[in-house]
């Protein structure tokens, strides 16, 4: 009978499958309740996530164009164009780096704090609560007192550049994919997902997003890595099928 309810599950779709598995965890009274939990919670969120392509939708915005917008004024000037944006683990931009080169005062590079300067997603970039001249007096204080560099040797800052590419790994240290773009809100406010080509097939990658906030961030020899748990694995891994 069991081995008959595995069949009849591998012919419905993902989430009739998600309820059939269930019942049989609950029907075995076995270890699968627990794997049940954790795993048809993964496969329940990233297949509603992946329903349509998320890279394509309106409500987001891709990492490209994150990183070619520029920085305003309090008057919508633009002052500077933005070079790296580090995040945390929740998607929240901290820092932006920025090549003031609308400024002419010398020194065109700099790293700021995005809640110190007010800063708001502006639809065409990011704006300061400043004016031109009032950032050309700040500028000694801000290079006096800019932000750490510390996304350069800390998981906790995580520096868009260096989550190009990035490797995606299991608990255990098996590849399951790079990361092939992060996807933000549709101003460019947070990180929402980590886009994801999976490396398992021969064929062209299928990408599947994952909740930028779901997955652990490492840092080695300055590089990115992305680790998710066995069961978040497992899920992408449906995913990536259906």
């Amino acid at each position: 009978l069991i081995i008959k309810g595995i069949k009849a599950m591998l012919a419905f779709t993902t989430h009739k499958r998600i309820f059939i598995a269930l019942a049989l965890a609950v029907l075995l009274n076995t270890p699968l309740q627990v794997y049940a939990q954790s795993y048809l919670n993964y496969l329940d969120t990233l297949t509603t996530i992946n329903k349509s392509n998320p890279a394509q939708s309106p409500r987001h915005e891709k990492s490209e164009r994150i990183l070619n917008d520029r920085l305003l004024d309090s008057a919508n000037q633009v002052i500077g164009e933005v070079k790296d944006v580090i995040l945390n683990p929740q998607g929240e931009i901290i820092n932006l780096d920025i090549e003031f080169d609308r400024l002419k005062i010398g020194t065109d590079r700099l790293i700021i704090s995005y809640s110190d300067m007010n800063t708001e997603p502006a639809g065409n970039g990011y704006r300061i609560a400043f004016s031109k001249a009032q950032i050309i007096e700040m500028f000694p204080t801000l290079l006096e007192t800019r932000p750490s560099e510390a996304h350069k040797s800390t998981p906790q800052a995580l520096s868009l550049i260096s989550m190009q590419n990035a490797l995606v790994l299991t608990q255990g240290g098996k590849r399951i994919g790079r990361v092939h773009d992060i996807l933000f809100d549709n101003l460019g406010g947070k990180a929402l997902y980590l886009y994801i080509g999976m490396s398992n097939w021969a064929s062209k990658a299928p990408m599947v997003a994952v909740p930028f906030d779901m997955v652990s961030y490492t840092i080695k020899a300055n590089m990115i890595e992305i680790v998710v748990s066995d069961d978040m694995a497992k899920a992408m891994k449906e995913t990536a099928k259906e």
